[in-house]
């Protein structure tokens, strides 16, 4: 495959760039992380609501949510408890409003939360029924991802534990974030394999979970997963975390959310 042919399948996506710098640019193989990691990081997670806790946004209630974002110097990911409530007064209507900011953030519904309405310059999505999201604000020229993972969400300590499992990936550059951008996929082997067949080792899997992360030249990526029970089944998401600093210094971060095949609900 071209160099070419294969960013274009990958042009929104960190982990795609990733994979074709490792597979094409880099000569068909990831570098061994600076410091190689046995040890999965255990990510954080949300401390249950006082009192009248919501397993989801079609139940009145609070919710928490641990909350991966930029900081306000673009320079850091930061993480953040972030407490929201639900309301749903009946004919379709609902509201989840988070306090993410000065200002609280009121998402919306007309439909039973099958559609979501953004206030103002904001864009995102909620998945896993509001268990899992992404905000964007998109008047802001800076990067402005926030990746939440809700209090019914529990941590993933064991990289086997996610082989067979395929995701989607979701981020702030897509012009709809409801789409996904590239669809990955943990083989039983261990390698995580894209769209199109291409894949990454299972050390270089290992690393990504690990405290440190996988470094290759100036990118550095991390990933931490999360999961909740939900219709009997167990439902996987993740936060991607990169950070890359080009031969002058500038540093560039960002966060992604991934969630686990089929589709967001």
């Amino acid at each position: 495959m071209s160099d070419s042919s294969l960013q274009k399948g990958v042009v929104h996506s960190v982990i795609g760039l990733f994979l074709a710098c490792v597979l094409v640019a880099c000569g068909g193989g990831a570098s061994e992380p600076d410091t190689p990691s046995t040890e999965v990081a255990t990510p954080p997670v949300a401390t249950d609501p006082v009192s009248n806790a919501s397993s989801g946004v079609t139940q009145n209630g609070l919710m928490n949510y641990v909350v991966y974002r930029v900081n306000s110097g673009a320079t850091a990911i930061e993480t953040a408890l972030v407490p929201a409530e639900v309301n749903n007064p009946g004919d379709g209507a609902g509201q989840l409003i988070l306090d993410l900011a000065l200002d609280r953030l009121t998402v919306s519904t007309t439909d039973t939360w099958e559609s979501v309405t953004w206030p103002g310059s904001f864009k995102g999505l909620l998945g896993l029924e509001g268990n899992v999201g992404l905000v964007c604000d998109t008047a802001l020229a800076a990067s402005t991802e926030q990746v939440g993972m809700s209090h019914n969400m529990t941590a993933v300590t064991s990289v086997d534990e996610l082989r067979g499992k395929s995701f989607g990936v979701y981020d702030c550059a897509a012009v709809d974030t409801t789409v996904s951008t590239d669809v990955y996929k943990f083989l039983d082997n261990g390698t995580l394999e894209d769209a199109a067949g291409d894949t990454l080792s299972a050390s270089d899997v290992a690393a990504l979970f690990g405290v440190s992360g996988l470094n290759v030249d100036v990118l550095n990526l991390k990933l931490r997963a999360y999961k909740m029970e939900q219709a009997g089944e167990v439902r996987y998401a993740m936060v991607l975390l990169s950070e890359e600093v080009d031969t002058l210094g500038n540093k560039t971060v960002g966060v992604e959310l991934l969630i686990s095949s089929p589709a967001l609900r």
